[in-house]
C-alpha cells in the first residue's frame, strides 16, 4: 500500500510511479494527528474519494452518486507538507517510520513544487 499523488495534467520530470509514499501511508494516522495539532490541513483531506471508489469498483457506472473528482491547488498541499517536514525534523520520534516518512514527504514536496510551477492541481489516492 502507498499514498500517491495524481496530477490534473502531465508534468515534466515527474514520474508518478516514484512518488509512492509507502511509509507515509503506514504513518498517515500519526501524520494527520500532527497536522491537526498544528492546525494544518491533514493529508487525508487531499484524498479523492471518487477516484478511490473507481479504482476499487473498476466500474464508473457502479459508483454511488458522488461529486466529481476533487482537485486541490498544489500550494495547499505544499504548505501542509512543508510544515509537516519542519515538525518532523524538530521531533525525532513523532511517527513510527519517521526516516522513511520524511523521505516520502520530501519526494511529495518536490513533485508538488513542480506542480505549482506548472499550475497543476492534484489529489491523493492510495494504492491497495
Amino acid at each position: 500500500m502507498g499514498l500517491y499523488l495524481v496530477f490534473e495534467k502531465e508534468l515534466p520530470d515527474i514520474d508518478v510511479n516514484t512518488v509512492s509514499g509507502d511509509a507515509l501511508w503506514r504513518d498517515i494516522a500519526a501524520v494527520d494527528a500532527i497536522a491537526e495539532q498544528e492546525n494544518l490541513s491533514t493529508l487525508s483531506t487531499f484524498i479523492d474519494n471518487r477516484s478511490m471508489l473507481e479504482e476499487i469498483l473498476g466500474d464508473e457506472e457502479a459508483l454511488p452518486d458522488l461529486p466529481s473528482v476533487q482537485w486541490h491547488e498544489a500550494v495547499e498541499g505544499l504548505s501542509a507538507v512543508r510544515h509537516l517536514l519542519s515538525y518532523l525534523e524538530k521531533h525525532s520520534d513523532a511517527v513510527p517510520r519517521q526516516p522513511l516518512t520524511i523521505i516520502d514527504l520530501q519526494t511529495m514536496q518536490s513533485a508538488l513544487e513542480v506542480a505549482q510551477q506548472n499550475d497543476a492541481r492534484f489529489h491523493l489516492c492510495f494504492d491497495l
